[in-house]
């Protein structure tokens, strides 16, 4: 009833409702990228056996920078004796993924690095785990599908038949 008795008010009040959804979705998605967190292990009778670096990739692989700039800083700390990668992404984009794989490639040699897949890790998360020295995941984990399949409809049969496509 609203809408009818005063249609410029509800159209104004519809335009800045979804503007403010928006501006909060844009909002979660810049923080929701990857956090860096240091973690102290000791073994069974409390003697430490060093640090763990621990790179959480979140979400959509759309950028590579911090994901990469957490890895070094754990990679230049004689402190972290092990990397472990927290993914929890359905992939994202191609470019990305290669260079943080490529990073994972170059550090493996001077520190283990470990993927622990979340509920998500596919396409470009898989990608990125593939590179690691292990991979961690439950058996529910949705997983796989490194690529892009492309699928069409061949109607060839179906034009000769309804006379539009004349050989």
């Amino acid at each position: 009833m609203f809408s009818r008795r005063h249609p410029f008010l509800f159209f104004i009040m519809a335009l800045t409702a979804c503007f403010t959804l928006m501006f909060v979705s844009i909002l979660i998605f810049l923080f929701s990228g990857t956090k860096m967190i240091q973690t102290q292990l000791s073994g069974p009778y409390g003697d430490p056996k060093g640090n763990i670096g621990i790179v959480e990739i979140n979400g959509m692989i759309l950028s590579s920078k911090e994901v990469i700039r957490d890895i070094k800083t754990f990679q230049e700390s004689p402190d972290i004796k092990a990397i472990i990668l927290r993914i929890e992404s359905p992939g994202g984009g191609i470019g990305p993924s290669q260079e943080i794989f490529r990073e994972i490639m170059k550090i493996k040699t001077d520190k283990k690095v470990i993927a622990s897949m979340g509920s998500v890790a596919a396409s470009g998360g898989y990608y990125i785990a593939s590179a690691t020295d292990g991979i961690m995941a439950n058996s529910g984990t949705i997983t796989g599908s490194i690529g892009v399949i492309m699928e069409y409809a061949n109607i060839m049969e179906i034009a000769k038949k309804s006379g539009s496509l004349q050989l």
